[in-house]
């Protein structure tokens, strides 16, 4: 449908066959009868088409909103159709002339939204709750909103009104919103919502609230002052009034409501209440007061009617007798969050209807309760008095208050309460008192008067003794809660009166140890009584072993705690109960060694056993008993979870059973199926025979031969090639050869020996085991070139766990400088010639996998720099990482392994413009393949240029490989940063000179350093002949690769 005035967007819903444009012209009750009978749809009017209509629809993209412009149609109706759709066709080209288009979105589950341009003024109808809301953003503008039409034609009983005008010059809401809301719509409004209106208006007018006739709940929040005493006049039948902010209501401005039932005031900005603001509301039953700033309250005028009371979270310190005097039917008050000192006796004398007691946290120094303050009030409930810093309670507070079900006193300084407190509370149902100092024990009779008493809470006291007395009169308790005291002694009777009722008792956190059976300290036979104990709860106590009595009478317990106490034992009768409901055991955090008596071959059906049992941080033996039975837990009947479960290291190997060699010691870690073989220091000159670990249910073998006198390193036993941690330091081994090696070696110490070389044979062998760490110094090695000992630690730095120690037979370490020193240039070249040719081939291939693989690099820039320039590298990083340009870089000092940060490297000097240094440095450090990578995973590689980089042998050696790896991509990766004085530019090597005269190019001096430093950054490089790489090139960029590798390769030597 569209408004006579302009177009509106219409919720299409398809009719089979039949397509129909809906047509809303002018005034609907001016057309003939039997058209507006026979062809009004809703609120349009429905035009058949018999032919394809031609019709411009244009629909926007949210969803199930569209909008129809009507061009041209040929439409057939039954009655006056043709003399319809012609005037159609002249009224909307006027319409669109005239005014733009409203909007309405229609979502499912959402609100109706309603915009008309250029007003500032939204409308969301909840059809679910008959709620319509008004939202203005800067400058509303209401009179261009009447001139569009209404477009909603249904009723709602509630209106928000939110960051709006209100009305001025005497004008009500009805005549505000009208023309444009009907008004039978806005007379059907039954509660108003008033928010945030006073940036509009600082005056409000007494006629805003006519013509609302069935108004019964307005709100107002953050208006301006209201003092207009006339303001309340036109809402004779309001039942429900609150107001917040500002807005202060005095004088007789309420009077005038005098059906008013609720009142809220809150966040008034006076510290006393006039009693005249509420005078005359004699049909008030709820005033709540919260959140103002009142230090004082005068005797409130007679409200007769008034039932709840609520002055919470203001500054009131005293309360004066009488206060409350002309309130006969109070049943709630609620003085939470004030700063009172003292509750008067004869407060609530006239107060014979209370029901309900509520103040909580008051923030002076202490509530004083006066003697007698509750006697006598029969009716009264609930008392709730928490936090208050109460030190001290009268006998007679609640003398004869004998309906009382509910006294809460937790969070005071209670030390101690009168024996007779509760004398007269027979019906008291809950007694909260933890977290309190009470001490030692409480009076005998102290609860004789409250026989039934529900729940009992003593926690987070200082109790030390439970006499038999106590709970005596407490045949209905049902939980006993006494968890953080200080709690010995336990009499053996103290639970006498609840054998039948008690369900839960918590007594963690005590001192309580629990013995077999004494009459001088508690013993477990104080719990045999409780035949109906579902929970019961004895954690972080000094409990050292459980006992058979409590295990067979408590025929109903789900679930025992016994964590975090002494117990050392756990035998399969400990843990039988009566109880066929029996779910959990928790055992955690004891001294538990070892579990007797689990035979899963045997189990027993007669007892019941735990269905799940906690053995999580204990010392426990794992031997295989214990495997077996963890294994199978399904046989037992008991659950044992896994997790948390902490495992002595080993245990030890029996000599019968015929694994252990002579003059060794063995043992076994049961939960890795490992045998550890110890014959350090024996006197060995052999290698022992090692049997098979399956002897002992193992499947590998930790050998240590340390110290012994072994020349040599044979293969012997069985069980050999089972061994994958073998430790062999500080024996006599002269050589290694490739057939002595364990086929499953992860480790291998041959530290501290005599060893000079490797043999080819053996570095094969080594290279086919799972080798992960190898020790090697303290060994005379020879250092000459040819000896392949060398070429095995430059490959595996990584895996040489004293890499950093390995010395030469002379002392001198093992690094480039010494090969530098030892190797003759011949020697040298054809050493870097052949390892340089194999990196390039291992290099180029894994270039290759990276092209073909068109993955997205890891890191936006790789920083290759000195480290004499790293506060500027931080400062870089900083900014390139910020949330603005949220680049993610490559920063050695950060993402490499510690031992292959570059800084950590040795500094080679002025070795840039010698080639074979630097390829010492590509042969010899372990940091080399960890750079090479780097470059691979970045997008961009950064050159911090500054004397100190191209002094650094580094320097040249990072610049090689981001040449090389530009070249094979045939693209620019590059970019140089000139951080300092870098001298004569032409003296450059001519490939880094090159980088120099490109676009991307940067000096740390230039003032749009930052900006020209992003946009190299953001921009995407592509392949030269504008590919990216994809397989189609792949072979033809191969080729140019291998004449890439040809080319260095003739250049470098």
């Amino acid at each position: 449908y569209t408004s006579g005035r302009g177009f509106a967007t219409y919720h299409h819903r398809p009719v089979p066959q039949l397509p129909r444009v809906g047509l809303y012209i002018g005034n609907i009750d001016e057309l003939e009868p039997e058209l507006r009978a026979g062809t009004i749809r809703g609120s349009g009017i429905s035009c058949t088409t018999s032919c394809p209509t031609s019709v411009d629809r244009r629909v926007s993209r949210q969803p199930t909103t569209c909008t129809w412009h009507l061009t041209s149609c040929h439409i057939l109706l039954q009655m006056f159709t043709k003399w319809v759709c012609f005037l159609s066709l002249l009224v909307l080209p006027a319409a669109q002339a005239t005014a733009k288009n409203c909007s309405i979105t229609f979502k499912a589950n959402l609100p109706t939204i309603l915009e008309c341009p250029g007003t500032n003024i939204k409308f969301y109808f909840y059809e679910g709750d008959h709620q319509l809301q008004i939202v203005c953003s800067d400058k509303p503008n209401f009179r261009l909103l009447r001139r569009f039409q209404n477009p909603f034609h249904f009723t709602f009983q509630e209106l928000v009104y939110k960051d709006c005008p209100l009305p001025a010059g005497n004008q009500s809401f009805v005549e505000l919103l009208t023309p444009f809301l009907d008004r039978n719509q806005l007379y059907s409004i039954r509660s108003l919502f008033l928010d945030n209106n006073v940036k509009h208006n600082e005056q409000v007018d007494a006629q805003i609230f006519a013509d609302l006739p069935l108004l019964t709940t307005l709100e107002i929040e953050n208006w301006a002052e209201i003092d207009n005493p006339l303001l309340f006049e036109q809402l004779p039948h309001l039942a429900h009034l609150a107001t917040s902010g500002r807005n202060n209501v005095s004088g007789k401005m309420l009077h005038p409501l005098q059906n008013l039932a609720q009142l809220t005031i809150k966040d008034m900005d006076i510290a006393t209440l006039p009693t005249a603001t509420v005078t005359n509301l004699t049909k008030l039953m709820m005033l709540t007061l919260t959140e103002n700033k009142f230090e004082r309250i005068e005797q409130l005028a007679e409200l007769p009617k008034l039932m709840l009371l609520n002055l919470s979270s203001n500054h009131l310190t005293t309360l004066q007798k009488g206060v409350f005097d002309n309130l006969p039917t109070l049943y709630e008050l609620y003085l939470s969050s004030n700063k009172l000192t003292s509750l008067p006796s004869g407060l609530f004398a006239k107060n014979k209807h209370l029901l309900s007691l509520v103040a909580v946290n008051q923030q002076g120094t202490g509530l004083v309760l006066e003697a007698g303050l509750f006697a006598g009030m029969k009716r009264l409930l609930n008392v709730v008095l928490s936090g208050n810093k109460i030190t001290t309670l009268p006998e007679r507070l609640f003398q004869n208050a004998t309906r009382l079900t509910i006294i809460d006193l937790r969070d005071n300084r209670l030390q101690s309460l009168p024996k007779s407190l509760l004398s007269n509370s027979s019906n008291l149902k809950k007694l909260y008192l933890q977290h309190n100092e009470l001490m030692h024990m409480l009076p005998d009779t102290l609860l004789h008067g409250a026989p039934q008493l529900r729940i009992l809470n003593l926690s987070h006291n200082n109790l030390t003794t439970l006499s038999k007395h106590l709970l005596k009169s407490q045949i209905a308790l049902e939980e006993l809660h006494l968890k953080y005291n200080q709690l010995y002694t336990i009499d053996k009777d103290a639970f006498n009166s609840q054998s039948t009722s008690l369900k839960l008792l918590n007594l963690s956190h005590n001192r309580l140890a629990l013995y077999e059976n004494s009459s001088t300290t508690t013993s477990w036979i104080s719990f045999s009584t409780l035949n109906q104990l579902l929970v019961l709860d004895l954690s972080y106590n000094a409990i050292a072993h459980i006992s058979g009595h409590f295990r067979k009478l408590l025929g109903s317990l789900r679930s025992l705690d016994l964590s975090n106490n002494q117990i050392t034992h756990i035998d399969i009768i400990d843990i039988s109960f009566q109880s066929p409901h029996i779910k959990q055991l928790n055992l955690t955090s004891n001294y538990i060694t070892h579990l007797d008596g689990f035979d899963i071959n045997h189990t027993n059906t007669e007892n019941h056993h735990p269905r799940k049992m906690l053995l999580a941080d204990n010392p426990l033996n794992c031997d295989c008993p214990l495997i077996a039975l963890l294994e199978a837990q399904s046989a037992v009947g008991i659950k044992f979870p896994l997790r948390g479960l902490r495992c002595v290291p080993f245990c030890e190997i029996d000599a019968y059973i015929g694994f252990c060699p002579n003059g060794c010691t063995c043992y076994k870690r049961p939960v890795e199926r490992i045998a550890i073989v110890n014959c350090t220091a024996a006197n060995l000159t052999r290698v022992p025979t090692i049997a098979s670990p399956s002897i002992v249910d193992c499947d590998f073998i930790e050998l240590h031969l340390e110290q012994n006198m072994l020349h040599d390193l044979a293969n012997a036993g069985e069980g050999w090639n089972n061994v994958h941690k073998l430790y062999i330091a500080n024996n006599s081994l002269a050589t290694l050869t490739g057939d002595s090696l364990p086929e499953q070696l992860e480790l291998l110490d041959v530290s501290g020996n005599q060893l000079t070389k490797l043999d080819v044979d053996f570095i094969l062998k080594l290279d086919e085991t799972p080798l992960s760490t190898i020790s090697l110094s303290a060994n005379p090695w020879e250092c000459y070139c040819e000896n392949a000992f060398l070429e095995y630690v430059t490959d595996n730095a990584a895996l040489i766990a004293d890499y950093s120690t390995l010395q030469c037979s002379d002392g001198q370490p093992i690094n480039s400088h010494t090969l530098y020193s030892r190797c003759s240039t011949p020697s040298l070249s054809t050493f870097q010639a052949r390892h340089f040719t194999g990196l390039w081939h291992k290099f180029d291939t894994r270039w290759i996998a990276a092209q073909q693989q068109q993955v997205d690099k890891r890191y936006d820039a790789y920083i290759s720099y000195s480290p004499e320039d790293g506060k500027f590298v931080q400062q870089l990083i900083t900014r390139l990482e910020s949330d603005e340009l949220n680049f993610q870089l490559c920063w050695d000092v950060r993402d490499f392994m510690p031992s292959m940060r570059i800084a950590s490297q040795v500094s080679y000097g002025a070795c840039f413009a010698q080639l074979y240094c630097t390829l010492y440095l590509l042969l010899l450090s372990p940091t080399i393949p960890q750079i090479t990578q780097a470059i691979e995973n970045s997008e961009r590689i950064i050159i911090v240029l500054s004397r100190h980089y191209l002094e650094s042998a580094w320097g040249q050696m990072e610049f090689s490989i981001a040449h090389l790896q530009s070249l094979v991509d045939r693209r620019n990766r590059i970019i140089p940063i000139i951080y300092d004085d870098i001298g004569n530019v032409g003296e450059l090597e001519p490939e880094l000179r090159a980088y120099l005269q490109n676009d991307t190019s940067l000096s740390w001096n230039d003032s749009r350093f930052w900006e020209k430093l992003r946009h190299v950054m953001s921009y995407k490089n592509r392949t030269a002949d504008g590919q990216k790489g994809t397989n189609d090139t792949v072979s033809k960029r191969q080729k140019e690769r291998q004449d890439v590798q040809k080319k260095v390769f003739k250049t470098f030597f």
